[in-house]
């Protein structure tokens, strides 16, 4: 074995190395290699570990390294390779169960015969330049736990781009999924509500896909992270997305999905209220780490059962069309650290009681109808770094000590009775004027006295 992974190594790949005719494991990762990879590595019957990923090699690789047979672990991800991968890979070895090529400048379709590698459990293709529609046979591949294609050209925007998606009902031991920011067309399958149930995650966002999302997604019991943002769906939220009690991250975003927010909320361009019993829901406890309704056609008040959401970090209803106080309830998201409000109508002052948010660092409220002076207690939030209370109504003295010491950090434009603060801020000085003194004139009464 020749492990040399992860140092700071310069210069080429070394032809000396295909000497070593015995050697079943080659680790030269993270490192500075650059160069060509040499046709002689072929001769290394027995190695079935090549990992030389992280490095700067540009090249095409030789059709030989794909011809060594005895390989089963293959990383090359994180390079600039070039060139298309062969049409007969998945013949040649087939006894690989790990392949990443990765972050690099591959083209061409993927090739079927990857179907003949039977024993591939991690396939992983990310942001390269494949094209075409995937035509590997899942169906055979059931040992197949890990599917990398993002960010290639993959699919051709018709409607049968997705149909693979049904031969991955038969990989039981599937736990990863993701088909984000290509090109695939076609209608959301109910058949992948009947993929692995050890599924956790699944991302098909940024393509062209339509239909509906199907209630029978309640099926992957443990999946805690679904994205099908950027795309075309229509339809509603299913409530079935409630029964999801693994679920911490839901991503819906600019998709064309109507009606009401269900208790197990959403993402789109969606109108009404957000329903009170938001903070019942208790499947919402760790899917709240997160929380980002912003740019929708959302009105009314914010529920006071948000204060229910304690794992809250990240709170967004920015953009939208909410009105009257901030719920003083909001105090009990101890954890937020990050809230944006800005680009509504909430007016009011802001409550006393968000003094408790000491884990803040962004708090953003421009563009709001809110009033009153700024609070002193903003200054012993130690970890608030970002201040917006642009174009709002508040008035009165700008304190000095914490974020506003900051001029990076403040942002107050639009608070035409503001002043004081930090001389760049440029506001206008404080004059309060001194108490009106009332004088009180004595007037002496001289009563006058009879002596008798």
């Amino acid at each position: 074995m020749i492990d040399v992974g992860d140092n700071q190594l310069i210069g080429k790949f070394p032809d000396f190395i295909a000497n070593f005719s015995a050697l079943e494991a080659i680790d030269i990762s993270a490192n500075m290699l650059g160069g060509r990879i040499p046709d002689s590595l072929c001769q290394l019957r027995s190695l079935n570990y090549l990992s030389i990923s992280e490095n700067n090699f540009s090249c095409k690789l030789p059709l030989s390294i794909w011809n060594i047979s005895s390989l089963e672990i293959i990383s090359l991800h994180s390079n600039r390779f070039e060139g298309s991968l062969p049409l007969n890979i998945g013949f040649n070895i087939p006894n690989v169960n790990f392949l990443s090529v990765g972050q690099n400048n591959f083209t061409g379709s993927l090739p079927h015969s990857f179907s003949n590698a039977s024993n591939l459990q991690v396939l992983d293709v990310y942001k390269n330049h494949f094209s075409g529609q995937v035509k590997i046979d899942f169906n055979r591949l059931s040992n197949l736990s890990r599917l990398f294609l993002s960010k290639n050209n993959l699919g051709t925007e018709s409607t049968s781009d997705l149909d693979f998606l049904t031969l991955l009902t038969n990989c039981s031991q599937m736990e990863m999924l993701y088909l984000n920011t290509n090109k695939f067309g076609g209608v959301f399958l109910r058949s992948i509500a009947n993929l692995s149930a050890k599924i956790t995650v699944i991302g098909m966002g940024d393509n062209q896909i339509s239909g509906t999302i199907p209630s029978e997604i309640k099926n992957l019991v443990n999946i805690n992270a679904f994205g099908v943002e950027y795309n075309q769906l229509t339809g509603t939220i299913p409530h079935a997305i409630g029964e999801l009690k693994n679920l911490q991250g839901l991503a819906l975003v600019r998709n064309s999905l109507r009606g009401t927010i269900p208790d197990t909320l959403g993402f789109n361009n969606l109108q009404g209220n957000v329903p009170s019993s938001l903070g019942n829901c208790q499947n919402l406890m760790t899917l709240s780490r997160l929380l980002d309704l912003s740019g929708n056609l959302l009105g009314g008040s914010i529920p006071l059962e948000v204060g229910n959401l304690r794992n809250l970090a990240e709170f967004d209803l920015s953009e939208n069309h909410f009105s009257n106080e901030i719920p003083v309830t909001l105090s009990a998201c101890t954890t937020l650290e990050y809230l944006h409000l800005q680009g509504n109508s909430f007016s009011g002052s802001l409550p006393l009681s968000l003094k408790t948010l000491k884990s803040i660092k962004e708090l953003d409220l421009s563009r709001n109808n809110l009033s009153g002076q700024i609070p002193k207690y903003l200054e012993n939030l130690l970890f608030l770094a970002y201040l917006n209370l642009s174009y709002n109504h508040f008035e009165g003295e700008v304190p000095r000590k914490g974020v506003f010491g900051n001029r990076t950090g403040i942002h107050l434009i639009g608070n035409e009775r503001l002043c004081g603060g930090l001389e760049e801020l440029h506001l206008p000085s404080c004059h309060f004027g001194r108490p009106r003194i009332t004088r009180i004139t004595l007037l002496k009464v001289v009563i006058p006295v009879a002596v008798i």
